[in-house]
């Protein structure tokens, strides 16, 4: 979230304490800490799942893509496709004392100019009907980055649609390009914003791909066994066995949110994937470039316990809507809440 869309008013707390965790003052900061453990690893390849922006803000576009730029100086091809969040948003505001006020956000054509050098240049193929494109980092691992984001009618919308889907007028684009990926003996990793598969039994409603047996079948067929996946914020992976064939869908954190983590995929030629996850380190560049601010030098304990306090208010705000409860109750049902929340993200 740009810096330019609010300052520290009475709007920009409301709307900070209103969301779900993620620590919108200091993307920038955890963004950078981000980039010097890039350029300390130096990884082959950085992907991003979509949900870029906070709102779909063009300021925070631009920013963006000039952070990505810097990484890609660092020798790494990045490879992104839009989230939920990224275009035509009709959240996006500017936030000014106690006013909120409606800003533009980007087109999907705004999108593919902006990111233009993150995927879309070096694009082998594109989708007719979508921002989906194939990429081709390697010999041997090819990329699938599908655009499983609704926001076509996003403009008749209050809010933008969270749910997702791959039309079927992509399918047959989606088999050329497994065709062509084994005709040069390359394996594909699809790559896209909402889950393949259910990684809740309860919360899986708009954050699981709305024709997902379709898209399994399809991927199957394709030969498809990796996907990576965001969108709903959980580190998870789940797998499901058809036809004597498993593919995998490896949903990856939120990375402003708490824990602050990162997948790290590793693929072992005739071996196969090997797959973890790692904190970003915002004390190393605190201490790299001398910052003095009291959240950022006790980041993981600030981090943790924003988390906890945003899922607390949440729930006791709820609980109180129901007017069912006394305030003890309330107040013990909404600590466990959020006792649970911490421990399963």
């Amino acid at each position: 979230l740009s810096k330019k869309t609010y300052d520290h008013g009475k709007a920009f707390d409301w709307f900070l304490n209103s969301g779900d965790g993620k620590l919108l003052p200091y993307t920038d900061e955890i963004l950078d800490a981000f980039t010097m453990e890039i350029e300390e690893r130096k990884p082959d390849i950085l992907i991003i799942p979509g949900d870029l922006t906070c709102n779909g803000e063009k300021e925070s576009h631009l920013e963006m893509a000039e952070k990505l730029g810097k990484i890609e100086k660092l020798g790494v091809q990045v490879f992104v496709i839009p989230g939920n969040h990224d275009i035509k948003n009709p959240w996006a505001r500017n936030y000014s004392g106690d006013e909120m006020i409606k800003i533009d956000s980007i087109t999907e054509e705004e999108f593919a100019e902006i990111y233009s050098s993150f995927g879309y240049k070096e694009a082998i193929s594109r989708d007719k009907y979508s921002l989906s494109y194939l990429a081709t980092p390697c010999e041997d691992i090819w990329l699938l980055m599908l655009d499983t984001a609704k926001y076509k009618r996003n403009h008749l919308r209050t809010g933008p649609d969270m749910s997702g889907e791959i039309s079927e007028k992509t399918f047959d684009w989606i088999r050329e390009c497994a065709k062509l990926a084994k005709e040069n003996k390359a394996q594909i990793i699809a790559v896209m914003h909402h889950s393949l598969l259910d990684h809740n039994e309860v919360i899986n409603e708009n954050y699981t791909i709305e024709n997902s047996q379709k898209i399994i079948d399809l991927f199957i067929s394709c030969d498809i066994q990796v996907v990576l996946s965001g969108h709903i914020h959980l580190q998870d992976i789940k797998y499901l066995e058809k036809n004597n064939k498993k593919i995998y869908d490896i949903a990856t954190s939120c990375l402003v949110a708490y824990p602050n983590q990162y997948g790290v995929l590793k693929y072992i030629p005739d071996k196969g994937f090997n797959y973890f996850t790692r904190k970003v380190d915002v004390y190393a560049w605190v201490w790299e470039n001398n910052i003095h601010d009291v959240n950022l030098n006790n980041f993981n304990k600030y981090s943790k316990e924003f988390f906890r306090k945003r899922t607390y208010d949440k729930y006791y705000d709820s609980l109180l809507e129901i007017s069912k409860f006394s305030d003890e109750e309330m107040k013990a049902i909404s600590k466990t809440i959020s006792e649970l929340n911490i421990k399963y993200f």
